[in-house]
Formats: C-alpha cells, structure tokens, sequence
C-alpha cells in the first residue's frame, strides 16, 4: 500500500484518483478468484471418491485456499481502512496548512502598515530629536559666550 500511494502521489489529482480505483479494483477481482478457487477445491474435495491419500491432498489444497482467501480478505479491510484513514489525515493536514497560509498572507499587508506606522514614528522622532540637538547647540552656544 506504500509503494501504491507512493507512486499515486506523483500522479496529478485526476491520475491518482484513477490509479487508486484501478488498484482498488485489481484487488477486488483478486478476492472473487480467491473465492472462486475456494468453491472449485470444495466441490473437488466433495465429489473425490479417490484413496484417501488423495482426499486428504485435496483437503490440504482447500485448506490452502481458504487460507489465501482468509488473508486476502483481511488484507482488503485493512487497506480499505488505512486508505480512509490516510485520506482523512491528509485532508486536516491541508486544512491545517491551507490555514497557516491564509494567515500569513493577511499579516502581509499587516506588516506593509505597521511598518509605514513605525516609518511615521520615526520621522516625527527625528524631528524632535534635530529641535534638541538645535537646543543643545544654542545652550552650549550661550554658554560658550557666557563663559569668555
């Protein structure tokens, strides 16, 4: 099932969507043949009137098919539950990510006004600042006079 999502996520949205119904479906026709050979060994195993060393290969195939069936079905329901499961883990990670995005583009034209803000502030401090540095120079010059 990795390697099947693995080469589903390289297709485009379309693709993979095709590719894992085509898999799906693979699988499927692999559980009804299962199945099928399960019938075929017991009608075989039913209409043996052989020795009882070949009924008793012939029980050992219906076993053995049964078997293969049984795995094949659990199989199935597994990877029918994990695709579910995947496909819902993907769909919040995105809603997630979708999310961080949109947030990061609405600070965007935040950031765009609150650095024009400190832009503002920043002018208007330099003002101040050169009316006290203009201050600075009449007292220091006042001083100068006063002092010779």
């Amino acid at each position: 099932m990795v390697v099947a999502v693995n080469l589903a996520s390289e297709f485009s949205k379309d693709q993979s969507i095709a590719y894992l119904a085509i898999k799906t479906k693979k699988r499927e026709e692999e559980w009804y043949e299962s199945a099928a050979e399960v019938v075929k060994a017991s009608f075989r195993c039913a209409s043996n009137r052989n020795s009882i060393i070949k009924r008793y290969k012939t029980m050992l195939a219906l076993r053995k098919k049964i078997f293969n069936f049984k795995r094949k079905s659990q199989l199935n329901s597994l990877m029918d539950i994990t695709s579910a499961e995947m496909l819902y883990d993907l769909q919040h990670k995105l809603e997630e990510k979708l999310l961080a995005t949109k947030t990061l583009i609405c600070e965007v034209p935040n950031l765009e006004q609150r650095c024009l803000n400190m832009k503002k502030t920043q002018e208007f401090l330099d003002q101040k600042i050169d009316k006290v540095v203009q201050q600075q120079k009449i007292i220091s010059g006042l001083v100068d006079v006063g002092m010779h």
